[in-house]
């Protein structure tokens, strides 16, 4: 549930968006939407260079202690001749 300051910057924002032209409103959504899409290019840059050496690691690591347990848990549940 929202407190109320942000009933209120909501109400303000509605009061804002009610009182603009449309061609006012354009431009607000324009706007809005080209510093969304600039902050997703920021997020995905950042994912893309990630350090892939670690992740090889990672990954390896991972698999590695997967593939014990999995051998574990198969020799544990082995039916007995």
């Amino acid at each position: 549930m929202p407190n109320g300051t942000e009933m209120l910057n909501d109400a303000e924002f509605e009061s804002r968006l009610t009182g603009m032209t449309d061609r006012q409103l354009s431009e607000f959504t324009a706007r809005q939407l080209f510093d969304h899409c600039q902050q997703e290019n920021k997020r995905f840059a950042a994912i893309e260079s990630g350090d892939r050496k670690l992740a090889g690691i990672t990954g390896g690591i991972t698999g590695s202690v997967t593939s014990i347990i999995i051998g574990i848990i198969s020799y544990f549940t082995k039916p007995s001749n």
